[in-house]
């Protein structure tokens, strides 16, 4: 790791309380194991805004186990966060939306869109966390979003549920398949 991530990296470790300064240490050590991370730490490194980025690592790496675990067990997807998906940047919803309805093609089986779904909640719960720890994002964003996740994903399983009940006992006779959908109080229940 270059000297400006390493320096970033240490500057933020001294924010933290002693207790978390070892667990951030640790998971920061499993976390540098993984592939291909030198060169995204590098950039990172080299930019201010990466640099914000890494000075928020420590913080998140000690607050949170799931985030942990997931940068290191799923390829790519620090670089991802560091470079092109900045976690400094707030999703659009619209994204989410897209990106969860794709992943339900004609061809995908119930196991398929499962593990394609499970990839995306990862990847977008990483993302969302990241950033309300990091205090990136406010307590609205981050319900926003997480409201947005949910809501994309159970979308996508009804549409493929549709269309496997469809192939095997024909189209349903009479309404639709509906959501129920309960909003935040300040919303009204809609059936949709």
């Amino acid at each position: 790791m270059n000297p400006l991530a390493t320096q970033a990296f240490e500057t933020a470790l001294k924010a933290l309380p002693p207790i978390l300064v070892s667990i951030a240490r640790q998971r920061f050590e499993t976390l540098i194991e993984s592939p291909n991370l030198t060169a995204p730490l590098n950039r990172a490194g080299a930019t201010a805004m990466g640099q914000k980025v890494l000075l928020s690592l420590p913080q998140v790496l000690a607050s949170s186990g799931f985030i942990s675990h997931a940068l290191h067990h799923t390829p790519g997807l620090i670089a991802n966060l560091l470079d092109t998906d900045c976690v400094l940047q707030p999703r659009d919803l619209k994204d989410i939306e897209t990106r969860v309805a794709n992943c339900c093609s004609a061809s995908n089986t119930v196991d398929e869109l499962m593990s394609v779904l499970r990839d995306i909640r990862r990847r977008e719960l990483v993302r969302i966390g990241w950033r309300d720890i990091a205090g990136f994002a406010p307590l609205k964003e981050v319900v926003e979003t997480l409201s947005c996740l949910a809501d994309a994903a159970i979308r996508t399983a009804l549409v493929l549920a549709h269309r496997i009940s469809s192939q095997q006992h024909g189209e349903p006779i009479g309404e639709d398949l509906s959501l129920i959908h309960i909003s935040e109080p300040t919303r009204p229940l809609y059936i949709s």
